[in-house]
């Protein structure tokens, strides 16, 4: 079927206006072709079942060898002129169905367990480890941030820079641009649209890089493989024609690539668009890594994103596209679906089986996203990114924040929230498909405002570890403020479809460009994520945000964990006074707040001290993972008297003073809060327990004299765990 848009059954093409501060610092290498959406036509996708042998192509790839080693400066210039890289024309996808072949999906999708919408859980169950800033503004719009993750390093790449970053301590190590002066020899003059990968099963990097010459009608993509699981050193680099030709052999050029990896291969989508006019359409491209041969299919369809891959051994090659829901002859609904396509890159010729899996209604965005006054693009005609981790696949897309009208009615399928946008995700269990049976859909939620507020969530992309975690990083706009880098997470074991609640870790200057609500910057066009190797339970991210006014961006690199622990609560074990008398209590005085009983100490004369009273309280810490945070609650029965909390060093045997406060005679509430990392030294190396010690004190007057004795009472005292 042709192109599709909503009730008006047309392509949108992409607004790409800007401010006319952000143009001035940046010109185009080429002029880019015009395409006339009208005479634009997709190809049909492949339908459930079908099965299509891939076509060997020759005389297509040359390799080279690149040293970044010998690169000087390893760190090079920051800022370029290479503008603004090619729109993106949107195609909404509807498969080609006959009534008979909807009402067999209908039934199939009836047979396979009900699937509800999830939600946010209100829990913040995301903890930061570090952060670093990634690439800065290079001149070129947008920054496409992507990146991948080894063992010791992390590459980010951008438009059109790559950079290699030490993970230990963020110390960024190399810096090229990608063009022939740089990382890759052999590109033109206008290479866009980068992408990373990091192969689980070889332990390399893999760069993908697409590289179009619209003077002469040229296009190809460099695939640059590590030699290691060091990004510094020995590349290859293959550059290989992309060039594909439609059903009336009118030559197509290949633009926003999806790249994967799988033990016995590299390969990487393209949308196909044409020079001048003809079919637009989703092509694959496969290098076999044992003999580096090339096979070529058309897919049909549009924008068939590739599910990055996360862990080494089998899993053959898929890619999903996004199937939007629609009105068959007017009266029959049909739900939107991921359509699939499953490489068996096992046999000799490789093959293409095809299927589809419905999924719960959304409404398209067609708008963008508003945020300080102006417009972002969302680009939420495509399915944004995929990932899979042994037999379970994630998808992820930005769709209107509107209703989700599952009634569909011949005039509209939707009551949108103009400007407004959210976040759709899902999961799939692959059930061994394409080798056997079929997918079905696990899960499905939406990050999402309820508030009303204006806000959106865009720009997502997803993976899941090894634990079943799931982690989504992605742009947090609002009407009222500008764009922040934000990331939800769920744990396996939590309610499917359900995730945390957005956390920020990054943000935008605030500036609001006046008196431009219509206009709409590009954004993304995607984000990175990625699994940590070396970490099975720690997730790297990367994403853009404005570094000021002039649109000018920046990227941030961070690293963070969906919490697996459980929040419990660790009473006082034991406790011991140290200092004074004891007038009443024990270890369970410390364990209601409130109540009549207290731990209480009357002080004692320490020689040309003071009055002090004091003591030690042991904590178990046994199941802390993430951090810890340590309540008390004391007063003393006279002003003036300063209270010490301190808490052993297990690696020094001395106790470190977390804080000195003024107690009151009416309760005074301590709080700390420790990281995990901070109160690992203070866990006893046997028994992994930690011992508080508070002292309170009323020191000799300056003018001599007795200092009074004071009463010191302790209401409550515990160790909540996990609560990071």
């Amino acid at each position: 079927m042709g192109f599709f848009s909503k009730t008006r059954g047309a392509v949108r093409a992409s607004l790409i206006a800007f401010g006319a501060a952000a143009l001035a610092a940046v010109s185009m290498a080429q002029p880019r072709p015009t395409v006339d959406p009208a005479r634009m036509q997709v190809t049909p996708f492949g339908k459930p079942g079908e099965v299509r042998p891939m076509q060997r192509a020759t005389g297509r790839v040359t390799w080279s060898q690149i040293d970044t080693t010998s690169k000087f400066p390893q760190i090079a210039r920051m800022v370029t002129a290479k503008g603004v890289k090619p729109s993106n024309p949107s195609v909404l996808f509807q498969p080609s169905l006959t009534l008979e072949e909807i009402r067999q999906r209908q039934s199939r999708a009836a047979q396979q367990e009900s699937v509800e919408l999830g939600s946010a859980s209100g829990a913040f169950n995301l903890l930061m480890d570090s952060k670093f800033p990634g690439i800065g503004f290079n001149g070129s719009f947008p920054p496409d941030t992507h990146m991948a993750v080894g063992p010791t390093h992390i590459v980010q790449i951008v438009n059109t820079m790559v950079a290699f970053y030490n993970k230990k301590n963020g110390k960024l190590e190399y810096l090229q641009p990608l063009s022939a002066s740089g990382f890759l020899p052999r590109a033109g003059d206008f290479a866009f649209d980068p992408r990373v990968v990091y192969d689980y099963d070889t332990n390399q990097f893999v760069i993908c890089v697409l590289d179009v010459d619209f003077n002469n009608n040229k296009s190809y993509y460099h695939l640059a493989i590590s030699d290691d699981s060091n990004p510094n050193g020995n590349w290859m680099i293959a550059k290989v024609d992309n060039i594909t030709n439609d059903s009336g052999n009118r030559p197509r050029w290949g633009d926003y690539p999806t790249l994967t990896t799988s033990p016995d291969s590299w390969v990487c989508t393209f949308n196909a668009f044409p020079f001048a006019n003809g079919n637009v359409s989703a092509v694959l491209f496969m290098i076999r890594k044992t003999d580096h041969e090339l096979f070529v299919a058309d897919l049909g369809g549009f924008s068939v994103s590739l599910a990055k891959k996360y862990l080494a051994g089998p899993g053959t090659p898929v890619g999903v596209m996004l199937g939007f829901p629609f009105l068959f002859g007017g009266v029959v609904p049909v739900d939107p679906t991921c359509e699939m396509v499953g490489l068996r890159d096992d046999v000799d010729p490789p093959t293409l089986t095809f299927d589809s899996v419905s999924f719960p209604v959304f409404v398209w965005q067609a708008e963008g996203a508003q945020t300080g006054g102006f417009m972002i693009d969302t680009i939420g005609d495509r399915m944004m990114d995929v990932s899979r981790t042994g037999d379970f696949l994630q998808f992820a897309f930005t769709c209107n924040n509107g209703i989700d009208a599952d009634g569909y009615d011949s005039s509209s399928l939707d009551e949108p929230a103009p400007r407004q946008t959210k976040v759709r995700w899902g999961e799939l269990r692959l059930n061994s498909w394409p080798a056997a049976n079929n997918p079905t859909l696990r899960q499905a939620g939406d990050v999402k405002s309820t508030m009303g507020n204006g806000r959106s969530f865009l720009m997502p992309a997803i993976s899941r570890n090894s634990q079943g975690s799931i982690a989504i990083v992605l742009t947090d706009a609002s009407e009222n403020g500008t764009p922040k880098v934000a990331a939800v997470g769920r744990k396996d074991t939590d309610p499917l479809g359900q995730m945390g609640t957005p956390q920020v870790f990054a943000s935008s200057p605030n500036f609001t460009i006046a008196n431009a609500t219509d206009l709409t910057s590009r954004w993304g066009d995607y984000a990175g994520i990625g699994v940590d190797p070396s970490a099975a339970d720690s997730f790297w991210a990367s994403h853009e945000v404005f570094s000021n006014a002039s649109l000018r961006w920046g990227t941030e690199i961070f690293k963070f964990r969906v919490k697996s622990s459980t929040v419990a609560i660790r009473n006082v074990l034991s406790v011991t006074p140290i200092f004074g008398n004891l007038v009443s209590g024990n270890a369970a005085s410390f364990n209601a707040l409130g109540d009549s009983d207290q731990y209480v100490l009357n002080s004692g004369v320490q020689t040309n001290r003071g009055n002090y009273a004091g003591y030690e309280a042991v904590i178990p810490t046994n199941g802390l993972v993430d951090g810890g945070r340590l309540d008390l609650s004391f007063s003393a029965s006279i002003e003036g008297v300063s209270a010490f909390v301190y808490a052993k060093n297990d690696l020094t045997g001395n106790f470190d003073l977390l804080s000195s406060i003024r107690a009151k005679t009416t309760p005074t509430a301590f709080q700390r809060v420790f990281t995990t990392a901070e109160i690992a030294k203070y866990r006893a190396g046997g028994t992994g327990n930690m011992t508080i010690r508070v002292v309170l004190l009323n020191t000799i007057p300056r003018r001599g004299g007795v200092p009074d004795a004071f009463d010191f009472s302790t209401d409550f005292g515990q160790l909540t765990i996990n609560e990071l």
